[in-house]
């Protein structure tokens, strides 16, 4: 009977955010349609803003707008459900973790139902938000299950994570955040994975890797046309606020 618990998080994250289908766009949300229906797709799709890198979110946002044009309900119907998805996948990684259905369910439904995912939800440009919250939990999901039935970690399932947490780099910028810590995660619930070398090294390589796919579709993407003002502010500034940055780490993980 688990997998009640599991229905039951869900079906409180959607009875609380079901009138989401009735927003409709927001700001940066025609700004970026605008782009997708008058500009080629390529350019469109790769364009930086904000300091992000949309790459996957921009080809979602592609594809919904062949599908649904202006109708933004559709649009927000897949944010619910991407939403319910998420809620499903943490009650499943936390039921591993804990072993217990109940606070498992418990977990899962205040998070679904918190007010403070209402900024997300709300704003269609966001929704790449949500798609990184899929990626950290598919990979969290898989990662769990295998060291909860003694199953390997290998090199080949390293990089399929990997591609994953790539992706979801270029649905929103906190999305890097995520792929920088992912190895450390692993090695804290699987230390045994430090031993084999070929996965460790590619574990170990995987920050890099993020970084360097960050910077190298930022400035590919200035071969097509210059970058904003904006964005070449964000660059200008980001060496000055690393004096910034440090404080900020040492707090949090303190």
């Amino acid at each position: 009977r688990a997998w009640l618990y599991g229905v039951i998080a869900v079906a409180l994250a959607m009875a609380v955010y079901w009138p989401l289908h009735q927003a409709w766009f927001f700001s940066d949300d025609l700004m970026h349609l605008a782009e997708i229906a008058g500009e080629p797709l390529w350019l469109a799709v790769l364009r930086p803003f904000g300091g992000h890198n949309y790459l996957v979110r921009n080809l979602v946002m592609a594809a919904s707008w062949e599908l649904f044009g202006l109708h933004a309900e559709w649009y927000f119907w897949v944010v619910l459900l991407t939403h319910a998805l998420n809620t499903a996948l943490l009650f499943a990684i936390v039921r591993r973790l804990v072993g217990s259905p109940l606070l498992a369910c418990l977990g899962a439904a205040l998070w679904g139902t918190s007010p403070l995912a209402a900024g997300t939800l709300g704003w269609y440009s966001a929704y790449g938000h949500v798609l990184v919250a899929s990626c950290l939990l598919l990979v969290l999901h898989d990662l769990v299950r295998r060291v909860d039935t003694g199953g390997t970690i290998t090199e080949r399932v390293v990089i399929a994570w990997g591609a994953i947490l790539l992706a979801g780099t270029t649905c929103f910028g906190v999305g890097i955040g995520v792929a920088l810590g992912f190895p450390a995660v692993i090695f804290l619930l699987d230390p045994s994975v430090w031993s084999r070398r070929r996965t460790r090294r590619w574990l170990l390589a995987f920050p890099f890797v993020t970084l360097t796919v960050y910077l190298a579709l930022r400035h590919g993407f200035m071969v097509l046309e210059p970058l904003s003002v904006e964005e070449t502010l964000h660059e200008r500034y980001l060496g000055p606020a690393v004096s910034v940055f440090v404080p900020m780490l040492q707090h949090l993980i303190g």
